[in-house]
């Protein structure tokens, strides 16, 4: 499952915005129901910024530096966290590698 949309905050008009706070809950929900393999983290990064110069926006280095916190906040221990943004995105799209060794 991807989860997106992480860091279109409340500010934004958009009908699917939600605080952080509230999608981290819904993550650790998840993992707490024991679907952690299942998740992966999107921003849904665009050309054009959301939100202008507003602390939350929706990048990924923002899921990094504000999101994982929360994830953490929210009860998801690290090893999950780990998971969900390396091993499951590692398995489900893996790099495949040319013949001579390097990634295709």
């Amino acid at each position: 499952m991807a989860y997106d949309n992480v860091g279109l905050e409340e500010w934004s008009d958009l009908p699917h915005a939600m605080p952080d706070q509230r999608r981290a809950e819904l993550v650790a929900q998840m993992v707490a129901s024991g679907h952690g393999e299942h998740i992966m983290l999107s921003a849904g990064s665009k050309a054009a910024v959301l939100g202008g110069g507003r602390a939350h926006l929706s990048n990924v280095g923002n899921v990094l530096r504000y999101f994982v916190p929360e994830l953490a906040k929210a009860g998801v221990a690290q090893e999950r966290i780990d998971a969900i943004l390396v091993g499951n995105p590692k398995r489900v799209l893996p790099i495949q590698q040319d013949p001579a060794g390097g990634a295709a």
